[in-house]
C-alpha cells in the first residue's frame, strides 16, 4: 500500500515518510525471531539511508528513537578542558600535581580565573586542593602561596590575602623569628597576628599609623591537630582595631616547616578553609631542618604572668611538649632552664656588665614545687633534672607544665634567655635530646 501525498505535505516530507514505509517493511516476523542476528539485506541498506539522504536519515532515527540514549550519555560526560586552569607566577619550586586531573599552568598575570571543585595541586611539595570558584594568587618569592577566595575583590593580588584569603607558606631553611611572616615563631608568640602589624577587616583592611591601634582581644587559643597523618599546631587570636574586631588563625607543621594562615576570612568561605586543610599533604615535605629525632617534640613557652612582693617579682609561666613526629615515646623527660651563655645587663649607674642573674626556678609537680636550678651548668647534668617529671608522648599529644621564677631586684633584667628541651631517659647517663627550642621570658625592669 502506497500512500498518497496530501495536499499539504512537502518534498521534503514525503521523501521522509517515503524512508520510514521502506524502513517498516523490512520488518517482518522473520527478522523479530529470537537470537537471529540482522540480516546482510538490512546492512546493505544503511549506506543507502545515509548516502543517499543524510539528513533525512539522521532525521528518522531521532524520530522513532534509535540514538536518544547514545545522545543522553554523550550530553552528561563532561569533556571539555577546564577554563584556562589555574594559573601561578613560574616558578621552578611550584609544580602542577602529578595528577591525570587537570593541573596548573604558569602565567605572568597576578589573576587566575577560579579552579574548578577539588582541583589538585602541588607547592613546594605539599599537596592540596583549591575548592570551587577560589583561584591562586602567587608571591613572587615562590616560598609562599595565597589561595584568593570567591569573595575577593576582582584584581586582588597577593599582598591582598588577609583578609580575602587563605595564606601558605613553605620553608626548607629555619628562618628567623621575627623577620619572616609567617613562622614559628609567630605561631608561638602570644600575639604573632601583630608581627605586620595589620587590620584585616574584610570591609576595610588597613595598615593603622597609630601605635596600640592594634591589639589582642583575650588569650591566644591553641590546639593540637591530626591533618592527613600529620601533627598541626594551630593558635586562634582575637584582634581589635580600633574597635573593630576579626579573628586570626594560623596553623604550622613543626618538622615539615609548613604554616597555614587565614585572618579576617568571612565566616560564608569557612568551608573552602575546611577543605584546603583537610586536603594538606606535607608528607612529601619530610624532615627539610634535618632535625632528626631532635625535632620529633615540639617545645613551647607560654605566656608569662608576674607579680611584685617586698622586691621579689613571681614569673609564671607553662611550657608544652607536643609529640609531632611518627614515634610513640614512653618515657619524655622534661627540661627548663635559662641559658648557660652569659648575659649582659645594665646596672642601675649605666654600664655594661656580664651578670649571672641570681633567684629560683620551681617546676609544678602535682601540687608541689619541685626546686630546680635557675641556669644550666657548663655539662648536661642540668638534662638529669627532668628525670621525676618523665610522661609518655604519642603522636599528636601534648603535655603541659608549670614553672615560676623567683628574681630579686638586683637582677635589673628585662627578660631571661630560657631554653626548653626534651630528653629521652637519662638514668644511664647518655643524654638523647628529642626536642628542644630557645625562648625568652620577659621581666618587668627594676629600678
Amino acid at each position: 500500500m502506497t500512500d498518497k501525498p496530501t495536499p499539504e505535505e512537502t518534498p521534503t516530507e514525503r521523501l521522509l515518510r517515503e524512508a520510514l514505509n521502506a524502513r517498516a517493511s523490512l520488518v517482518t516476523a522473520q527478522s523479530l525471531r529470537q537470537d537471529t542476528p540482522p540480516s546482510r539485506r538490512l546492512r546493505r541498506l544503511r549506506p543507502v539511508l545515509t548516502v543517499t539522504v543524510p539528513l533525512l536519515g539522521l532525521a528518522a532515527a531521532v524520530a522513532i528513537g534509535v540514538v536518544r540514549i547514545d545522545g543522553d550519555q554523550v550530553a552528561k560526560r563532561d569533556d571539555t578542558p577546564p577554563a584556562a586552569t589555574l594559573t601561578a607566577t613560574p616558578s621552578p619550586s611550584v609544580s602542577p600535581s602529578p595528577s591525570p586531573s587537570p593541573s596548573a599552568t604558569t602565567s605572568d598575570s597576578p589573576e587566575a580565573p577560579a579552579a574548578t571543585a577539588g582541583t589538585p595541586y602541588t607547592f613546594q611539595k605539599v599537596g592540596l586542593e583549591i575548592p570551587d570558584g577560589w583561584r591562586i594568587a602567587e608571591s613572587k618569592d615562590t616560598l609562599r602561596l595565597c589561595l584568593m577566595s570567591p569573595g575577593a575583590p576582582a584584581g586582588a593580588t597577593y599582598n591582598q590575602c588577609q583578609p580575602y584569603g587563605v595564606e601558605i607558606a613553605a620553608y626548607d631553611t629555619e628562618v628567623l623569628p621575627n623577620v619572616t611572616w609567617p613562622s614559628e615563631a609567630n605561631l608561638d608568640s602570644a600575639s604573632g597576628w601583630s608581627h605586620q602589624p595589620f587590620c584585616a577587616l574584610w570591609d576595610n583592611p588597613y595598615a593603622p599609623t597609630e601605635l596600640g591601634a592594634v591589639r589582642r582581644v583575650g588569650a591566644p587559643q591553641r590546639s593540637v591537630q591530626q591533618i592527613n597523618g600529620r601533627t598541626a599546631s594551630m593558635t586562634k587570636w582575637q584582634v581589635d582595631c580600633s574597635g573593630k574586631q576579626f579573628t586570626a588563625r594560623m596553623w604550622g607543621f613543626h618538622k615539615e616547616q609548613v604554616f597555614v594562615v587565614a585572618s579576617g576570612l568571612k565566616a560564608e568561605y569557612e568551608d573552602g578553609l575546611t577543605t584546603i586543610l583537610n586536603s594538606l599533604d606535607v608528607s612529601r615535605r619530610g624532615d627539610v631542618l634535618g632535625t632528626g629525632k631532635a625535632g620529633d617534640i615540639k617545645v613551647q613557652f607560654g605566656e608569662p604572668t608576674s607579680t611584685t612582693v617586698d622586691g621579689t617579682e613571681t614569673v609564671a609561666f607553662q611550657v608544652t611538649w607536643t609529640n609531632v613526629g611518627q614515634t610513640s615515646y614512653s618515657h619524655v623527660e622534661p627540661v627548663v632552664a635559662g641559658q648557660h651563655d652569659e648575659q649582659e645587663f645594665a646596672t642601675p649607674t649605666g654600664p655594661v656588665e656580664e651578670r649571672i642573674p641570681t633567684g629560683t626556678l620551681e617546676r609544678k609537680d602535682g601540687s608541689s614545687w619541685t626546686a630546680l636550678p635557675l641556669r644550666m651548668g657548663t655539662g648536661m647534668d642540668y638534662a638529669g633534672l627532668g628525670r621525676s617529671a618523665a610522661f609518655s608522648l604519642a603522636p599528636g599529644k601534648s603535655r603541659t607544665v608549670t614553672y615560676r621564677m623567683k628574681l630579686t631586684t638586683k637582677d635589673h633584667m628585662a627578660s631571661l634567655n630560657m631554653v626548653g628541651q626534651a630528653f629521652l631517659d637519662t638514668s644511664g647517663g647518655s643524654y638523647t635530646k628529642i626536642g628542644d627550642v630557645a625562648s625568652y621570658v620577659p621581666i618587668h625592669p627594676h629600678s
